[in-house]
């Protein structure tokens, strides 16, 4: 018997330092409509930098 694992899709959004939020709240927006009401969420969102490194906004 083969068990299927299910993998929640992550959907990272590339950010940098100095960004702006207005910028980055409608790409962001866009794809956390598919979050609300479902249970579990079909997909994990998170604003992550280029190098991994912490970002501030402006």
């Amino acid at each position: 018997m083969v068990s299927a694992r299910v993998r929640t899709p992550y959907i990272g959004m590339p950010v940098f330092d100095g960004f702006q939020l207005p910028g980055a709240a409608g790409p962001i927006g866009a794809f956390a409509k598919t979050l609300r009401g479902m249970s579990p969420p079909p997909d994990r969102l998170s604003p992550c930098a280029l190098d991994g490194a912490p970002v501030r906004p402006s």
